[in-house]
C-alpha cells in the first residue's frame, strides 16, 4: 500500500491508515469541487511575506524577492495577465520538468533562459504564515488556486530503493505545508517557476 507522507516544520505526522486515506481523498474531491474561498488572514500574526518584500514587474510577469534574490514567475503555468487569470495546468512531475526544459529552450519567458522547478526550500520561502487559502501573498501572486499543490525539484530521499525514487515534494497551497507525493500525479499539481536573479 502506498502512503502519503506530510511534513511541516512543527510536527512530524505519522502515514495515514487505508482508511483515513480514502476518507481524505473524499473530502479532498469535495474540496476541489466547491467555489474557491477567500483568502483568510489572521492580523495578531505578523506577516512573513509582505507586500514590501517583493517588486512586481507587472509588464514582464514576474516577481522579484528582495530577502532571497529570487525572481518568481507571478503566475502559475496556466494562468496569465496581471491578475492571473485562466485555468492553472496541471501536470506530473515528470512533465514538470520537461515542460521547463522546453521554455527554456524555446527562447524563455520574460526574456530568461534560465527557469527552474524551485526547491522546497525555494517554495517554503513564499509562505504567508498569517494567511491560508492560498498561504501566500495574494495581493503579489493573485489568482493562485489554494486546493492545489506547486511542485518543487525536491524528491524523496526518506525512502531507498525505487520508493524513494518514485516520490517528490510538493507544497499545498492551501496552507503552505509539504507533502510527499507520486511523481505520477498530475491532478492537482501545478507549477510555477523561479530564476536566480543575476
Amino acid at each position: 500500500m502506498n502512503f502519503e507522507y506530510h511534513r511541516n516544520h512543527a510536527a512530524h505526522r505519522t502515514p495515514r491508515t487505508g482508511r483515513i486515506a480514502a476518507l481524505s481523498l473524499a473530502l479532498l474531491g469535495a474540496v476541489m469541487t466547491a467555489p474557491a474561498a477567500a483568502q483568510t488572514c489572521r492580523p495578531t500574526i505578523e506577516s512573513t511575506a509582505p507586500d514590501s518584500r517583493y517588486d512586481i514587474n507587472g509588464s514582464e510577469g514576474t516577481v522579484y524577492d528582495n530577502v532571497t534574490g529570487l525572481t518568481w514567475m507571478r503566475c502559475v503555468v496556466g494562468k496569465t495577465g496581471r491578475g492571473c487569470s485562466g485555468v492553472a495546468t496541471t501536470m506530473n512531475w515528470q512533465t514538470a520538468l520537461q515542460y521547463t526544459r522546453d521554455l527554456n529552450a524555446g527562447g524563455g519567458y520574460a526574456g530568461e533562459t534560465n527557469w527552474r522547478v524551485p526547491n522546497t526550500k525555494e517554495l517554503g520561502s513564499l509562505i504567508e504564515r498569517r494567511c491560508f487559502s492560498p498561504a501566500v501573498n495574494a495581493n503579489v501572486f493573485p489568482g493562485m488556486p489554494s486546493n492545489f499543490y506547486l511542485w518543487s525539484s525536491t524528491q524523496n530521499h526518506f525512502d531507498t530503493g525505487t520508493a524513494g525514487l518514485s516520490y517528490a515534494w510538493s507544497m499545498h497551497l492551501y496552507d503552505g505545508n509539504d507533502y510527499r507525493k507520486p511523481k505520477i500525479n498530475a491532478y492537482p499539481y501545478i507549477l510555477m517557476l523561479v530564476r536566480d536573479s543575476q
